[in-house]
């Protein structure tokens, strides 16, 4: 089950402008539920942009068969917005390309 990180404060810095810092903040309180990692440095956030005040990027798992895919963009998504619902980012997921 993917979790938030109880020692990551960052929700809270959405409070403010958004930028891509932020964001890319507020998402290392997601953790992989298998490896206890946060998403960030798993390298699953790519092409983290703002514009118009509005997050947008891509969630990239490693496996089509995620099977918490739908949990992990309901907590991206909360994670992202605690401080603003009406700022909903838009998100994508994605699976990685095979090699």
């Amino acid at each position: 089950q993917w979790s938030l990180n109880p020692l990551n404060r960052s929700r809270s810095s959405m409070t403010t402008e958004v930028t891509t810092q932020a964001v890319v903040k507020a998402l290392t309180a997601i953790l992989d539920p298998d490896l206890h990692r946060d998403i960030v440095s798993l390298g699953f956030v790519k092409d983290v942009q703002v514009a118009d005040k509005r997050a947008s990027f891509t969630i990239e798992l490693t496996t089509p068969a995620c099977p918490v895919r739908d949990q992990l963009a309901a907590l991206v998504k909360q994670t992202s917005t605690s401080a603003d619902p009406s700022r909903t980012p838009e998100v994508r997921i994605v699976v990685a390309p095979v090699p």
